[in-house]
């Protein structure tokens, strides 16, 4: 491993060493910070695949293509450039307006339109005798049988 590098294990992994290693920079005693890519051999060695930019760059790319295929090739580079893409368009929810609730009628209004009047060729007797069995039909269903008379 070259100078002013450590190697160290993920933190979310084990103790057994399980995982891929990571650089982290150190400075060194005269130079400053160093920086330098990993060769092959540190790469074998550390079980780490050398990162290749261009690989990385035709894959997002790649990735881009198949997430978005109506969006055209510039805009798709206009993306890019800004380097935050929306891979799903997302819907604002909408407030739902509330139901306005219809006002009763007063008593005066209801006087007025004389709702509760009934005209006197409807208040027979006979007209409200089948409501009456209905009824009694009703609480017999009701009661689990209960005998007419009672």
């Amino acid at each position: 491993m070259g100078p002013g590098y450590l190697l160290l294990r993920s933190p979310n992994r084990t103790a057994t060493g399980m995982g891929p290693p990571y650089l982290r920079k150190t400075e060194g005693w005269s130079t400053g910070v160093i920086y330098h890519a990993l060769s092959q051999k540190e790469a074998n060695d550390s079980d780490v695949q050398p990162s290749g930019a261009q690989r990385a760059e035709a894959f997002v790319r790649a990735f881009l293509k198949r997430s978005t295929p109506r969006m055209s090739p510039q805009a798709r580079e206009d993306q890019l450039q800004r380097k935050a893409v929306v891979l799903e368009y997302f819907t604002r929810h909408k407030r739902k307006e509330k139901k306005k609730k219809a006002k009763g009628l007063s008593a005066r209004q209801r006087r007025e339109l004389r709702l509760f009047d009934i005209k006197p060729e409807q208040q027979r007797y006979s007209l409200f005798l089948p409501l009456h069995e209905l009824w009694k039909q009703y609480i017999r269903d009701l009661c689990n049988g209960l005998k007419p008379d009672t």
